[in-house]
């Protein structure tokens, strides 16, 4: 899609022009996905469940990966990615870490557990926390390196890229979108992620205008009137 690809130039300039700004410590990559209801018709769903194909109501899917500085508690958006509903989680992931830098811990769920993920994580030099699928023997030297270094209480902080889709949805009155074509939806909520990532990267501008902001003067302001004419004064 060009109009996408323009998008994700866009984003890429400005991420660029930011990272001067961010901190220096290492960030974790979080990764998760939402749904975000539009005013189109339903939409029908691929499979069925008996004879009926079910009917849904139009939504787009958002996903979404940010690198989290826990010492500054800043979300940086790294790459966006959309789709219809109900998209392949595995489809819209690999677009977004295609947008990502190279390096970082990846926190993201089961539904990321695919070959093609994990092939793209070590092209990236990317470590994978990712819980492994069901049960049955795991033989891929990925998985097993990742099933050995997993860390339940390192992984509970996945839930932060929550924050991102929250603020969204405040924004949107409840993530309901006032498209009707699910082309427009798909870059209306683009457009938000990329809006509502970048707010918080621009924290150290802020932090920094208000240090170099001038202090307000502590001194009263003296007012003389001249005895000479009332319309006449001076400020001491």
């Amino acid at each position: 899609m060009q109009r996408e690809e323009e998008l994700r130039g866009l984003l890429w300039g400005l991420r660029e022009r930011l990272l001067p700004l961010l901190p220096e410590e290492e960030a974790l990559l979080l990764m998760d996905s939402t749904g975000l209801a539009h005013r189109g018709r339903g939409q029908p769903l691929r499979w069925r469940r008996g004879g009926e194909q079910r009917q849904v109501r139009g939504h787009s899917r958002l996903l979404c990966l940010v690198r989290y500085y826990r010492g500054r508690r800043l979300l940086v958006l790294e790459g966006v990615a959309v789709g219809p509903a109900y998209a392949l989680d595995v489809r819209l992931g690999l677009r977004a870490l295609g947008q990502a830098r190279a390096g970082g811990k990846l926190l993201a769920d089961r539904a990321m557990g695919s070959r093609a993920i994990w092939a793209l994580l070590e092209g990236k030099g990317m470590e994978a926390h990712i819980p492994l699928k069901g049960g049955g023997e795991v033989r891929d030297r990925r998985r097993l390196a990742a099933r050995k270094r997993f860390d339940p209480s390192l992984y509970r902080l996945r839930g932060v890229v929550e924050g991102v889709f929250g603020a969204l949805k405040t924004r949107l009155a409840g993530g309901y979108l006032q498209e009707v074509l699910p082309q427009m939806a798909q870059k209306r909520a683009y457009l938000e992620a990329a809006a509502r990532g970048l707010a918080p990267a621009v924290a150290p501008l802020n932090a920094l205008a208000t240090t170099l902001a001038p202090q307000p003067c502590t001194h009263p302001l003296q007012v003389v009137i001249c005895k000479t004419s009332p319309a006449c004064y001076e400020a001491v």
